[in-house]
């Protein structure tokens, strides 16, 4: 797996990375110029970013949170959001499973040095995406056992659905549409 570009309206296909490794995009920037991308590459996986011009990828973090993906940034801190543990990486599909390998929702801002961890539920909280605003929507299965989409209302951990049987891993489009 490599990452490739494609204008939405059609035309030419550009292929960004060139590697052995599988490289599977988790979001873009929120500037549009570059691409956060899992991969295989280094360690078990890595998270990376790649400018739409290509070139060299560069991995994210690279002497911390070595098991990273799903990495999205926030549109006004640039605070980087991830998971970073086997089950949410290759075990999503295994419901119930409650232990500490499951994630919880994490950031760490560059700019700042700051890390957050924003759950701690012993279950699974993962697959952040973010709205233009900044505001943190997620998947957990601690209200019913299902994955549902929740959010953080003054900082709590709020559910927004309730599902009885859980939902794929959601995106917030650049124009603000939940999708």
């Amino acid at each position: 797996n490599d990452v490739f570009i494609m204008p939405m309206a059609g035309g030419e296909v550009k292929q960004l990375t060139f590697s052995d490794a599988n490289d599977e995009v988790d979001s873009w920037s929120w500037n549009s110029k570059s691409i956060y991308f899992n991969s295989n590459r280094y360690n078990a996986f890595s998270e990376y970013k790649i400018g739409l011009e290509g070139g060299t990828p560069k991995r994210v973090f690279n002497n911390y949170f070595n098991t990273i993906h799903g990495m999205v940034e926030h549109p006004l801190t640039g605070e980087l959001f991830f998971s970073d543990t086997w089950e949410s990486n290759f075990f999503s599909n295994r419901k119930h499973y409650k232990g500490a390998y499951n994630p919880d929702i994490q950031s760490y801002n560059p700019k700042t040095k700051a890390y957050k961890q924003y759950t701690d539920w012993i279950g699974k909280d993962f697959w952040t995406t973010l709205d233009q605003k900044g505001n943190i929507y997620f998947v957990s299965d601690e209200g019913n056992g299902e994955y549902n989409l929740y959010t953080f209302v003054d900082g709590k951990k709020t559910s927004l659905t309730q599902f009885t049987t859980s939902i794929k891993r959601p995106f917030v489009s650049a124009g603000g549409e939940k999708v």
